[in-house]
């Protein structure tokens, strides 16, 4: 927000949300454009290389983020990070290739997780980091050098950026000696032992199945079945997307435009003043808010989700969330009320039970969509297609949602024939109806409760259970 200030792009500053928003769009429609490629590249090549090259990617358009000197320079490595970035859909087929349904709200809740952390550090971060030649005069001081000092106050930006990169780096390092590979073609012998998706027993079994003729339809199919055509390649992806697939990809479509699109008018409308319908947040205050949804949402991940997933199911929670989210987003443009009365315990108090509420919400919803997604296409080995293609499409929605967003919020804020409390509470109800048109949505979708159960493929016992039950029948 305050990087789109400094480039002093217009004299108006109801128009920095039409600029902050195509700044946020630039990257998810890079996305959109590459991620189906990223992910059936991983369903031929393997997981393991595109995480890697993400990453590296990443690490080196950041970093480049934060030079820019102009808006155009901002853009343009925006673009360039979205896209080498296609983690998030693999690593969602990594990671249901790794569990089975015994584990998947487990597993998949972690994934969110890491959005937690992100949430905590990166506000608190960047807030600390930005403009280090004004935060820290002491330490320029002490080093004593007009080059680094020159450099920090030309890019004021970049401290930020070079440390975030840093992560990626590092988690491209720890990746390249330590992530094993799981797509079945590439992956090394022995790691379904490993990871406790079969046993050396079901493993041998197979084999001597194979060998003679009667094993696994699927393989044989694989072995011993006619060459593919481009055309039976086409057929076969088409074939991936049933309609249960196509259910749940759209509701996380509309779970991702929801949350980017809110996201971002977020941001917008706790900086902006008090006469642009905002709260007059600085950049300490937002940052401070921003960390503790960050908390609520890692608390929500590991304690409370997966106590709710295994209570009441994942459909059902995730259709309460869209319930309960509806009415958030409906309500929340009313706050800003407490901040025109100058009641600041009233304005904290509520602001920090709406944003942890919504960051239960945000957690709930995406967790969810990835065990529908998983669920639903277990057993499809075009994985990374699906993931991949569910991915692109939600990096159109939120390409198209903090523009949207952004654009929204500024014409409403200078439609004078609106009445003013709709001037400030216009683009909420945006919001809102998104996530109502979800929950009407996803009433469509089946409980994966109802389902059949998957196969021995993809269902495999864990092998320290068959262990337990071995050690029992000795006792016996």
């Amino acid at each position: 927000m305050q990087m789109i200030r400094d480039f002093h792009l217009s004299d108006n500053p109801d128009d920095v949300g039409y600029y902050l928003g195509w700044m946020a769009s630039s990257f998810c429609i890079a996305q959109f454009c590459t991620t189906i490629f990223w992910g059936s590249f991983s369903d031929k090549y393997g997981r393991r290389p595109i995480i890697l090259m993400g990453l590296f990617g990443t690490a080196l358009t950041n970093t480049l983020f934060g030079f820019s000197t102009t808006y155009r320079w901002a853009l343009i490595t925006r673009t360039l990070c979205g896209a080498v970035n296609a983690n998030i859909g693999i690593i969602r087929s990594m990671v249901g290739e790794m569990t089975d349904h015994t584990n998947h709200a487990r597993a998949f809740s972690m994934l969110p997780l890491t959005m937690g952390v992100g949430s905590v550090l990166g506000p608190m971060l960047g807030a600390l980091l930005v403009k280090p030649v004004e935060h820290f005069p002491g330490v320029f001081a002490w080093l004593n050098s007009q080059a680094i000092t020159a450099f920090f106050t030309q890019h004021p930006y970049s401290l930020p950026c070079i440390v975030g990169s840093g992560f990626c780096l590092s988690g491209a390092i720890f990746g390249y000696f330590f992530l094993e590979e799981t797509l079945p073609s590439k992956r090394a012998p022995g790691f379904e032992e490993r990871f406790g998706l079969r046993t050396p027993a079901q493993s041998a079994s197979e084999t001597t199945a194979l060998l003679s003729g009667k094993g696994n339809a699927k393989y044989n199919r694989e072995v011993s079945g006619p060459p593919t055509t481009q055309g039976s390649k086409k057929s076969a992806y088409l074939q991936a997307l049933t309609p249960e697939i196509k259910k749940v990809i759209l509701s996380y479509i509309l779970i991702c435009f929801m949350v980017i699109m809110e996201s971002e008018l977020f941001v917008l409308w706790t900086t902006s003043e008090l006469t642009s319908g905002g709260l007059g947040f600085n950049s300490k205050q937002l940052g401070t808010i921003l960390a503790i949804g960050g908390l609520g949402m890692m608390f929500m991940q590991i304690v409370v989700y997966p106590r709710l997933q295994r209570r009441f199911g994942t459909l059902p929670v995730f259709q309460t969330a869209l319930a309960l989210a509806t009415v958030l987003l409906f309500s929340q443009g009313f706050i800003r009320i407490l901040a025109q009365k100058h009641w600041e315990q009233a304005l904290w108090t509520v602001l920090i039970l709406t944003v942890l509420l919504k960051a239960s919400i945000v957690t709930v919803l995406f967790t969810s969509s990835m065990i529908l997604v998983a669920t639903h296409g277990a057993n499809s080995d075009k994985r990374g297609f699906i993931n991949g293609l569910a991915e692109a499409l939600a990096a159109g929605v939120r390409a198209i949602g903090p523009a949207l967003g952004g654009t929204t919020y500024s014409w409403a804020l200078s439609a004078s024939y609106l009445p003013q409390w709709l001037q400030w509470q216009f683009v909420f109800f945006i919001v809102s109806s998104a996530s109502l048109s979800n929950f009407i949505a996803s009433l469509w979708i089946r409980d994966p409760r109802t389902m059949q159960k998957p196969s021995l493929e993809q269902v495999i016992i864990p092998t320290a259970r068959i262990a337990d039950e071995e050690e029992a029948s000795r006792v016996v």
